[in-house]
C-alpha cells in the first residue's frame, strides 16, 4: 500500500519549491521551456508574468544567458555531466535596472533533469558587469 505522499507526483515538490521562493526563481525543463515560476518573479513582472508559462527562456534571454546556456548549462543539463551549478553575475532582462548573481542548478526528478534558475540582486545599473563564472561540480560536494 503506497503512503499518501507516495502518490504526490515527484514534480510537484520541485514546483512547490519554486512557488515558496520569495524571489526570482524559475524551474526549466531540458529545453529551456518554463514550467514554473516563483511568486517573487510573478510579483516582479506583475501582469507579463502569464507570458512565460510555457514560453522558452531563449526568447527573452540576454546574449550573455543565451551563450551560457549553449555551453556551460548545456554541458550541465547533460547526463553523466560532473557540473551541478553554474553562477554569474547579469543584469536583469525582465526587470531593468537590477544587477544580479544567477544561480543555475540541476535537479533530478524521477531522471529527467529539471533546469532552477534562482537570481539574487545584488546592486542597481544597466551595463553588464564582467561575467564571474562561478562552478559546483561533485568533486566539490563528494565527501
Amino acid at each position: 500500500m503506497l503512503s499518501q505522499q507516495d502518490a504526490i507526483p515527484s514534480d510537484a515538490f520541485a514546483r512547490a519549491f519554486i512557488l515558496a521562493q520569495p524571489g526570482a526563481a524559475s524551474l526549466l525543463d531540458g529545453e529551456f521551456s518554463f514550467v514554473a515560476i516563483s511568486t517573487g518573479l510573478k510579483r516582479a513582472l506583475g501582469p507579463s508574468a502569464s507570458l512565460l508559462k510555457g514560453g522558452n527562456l531563449r526568447s527573452i534571454a540576454t546574449p550573455r544567458v543565451d551563450g551560457l546556456l549553449g555551453s556551460h548549462i548545456a554541458e550541465m543539463m547533460r547526463p553523466g555531466s560532473p557540473i551541478l551549478s553554474v553562477s554569474h553575475t547579469d543584469v536583469g532582462a525582465l526587470v531593468r535596472g537590477a544587477l544580479l548573481r544567477r544561480t543555475w542548478s540541476v535537479l533530478r526528478v524521477d531522471g529527467i533533469r529539471l533546469l532552477l534558475c534562482q537570481d539574487e540582486v545584488i546592486g542597481e545599473g544597466d551595463n553588464p558587469p564582467p561575467l564571474d563564472l562561478r562552478f559546483i561540480t561533485l568533486d566539490d560536494v563528494s565527501d
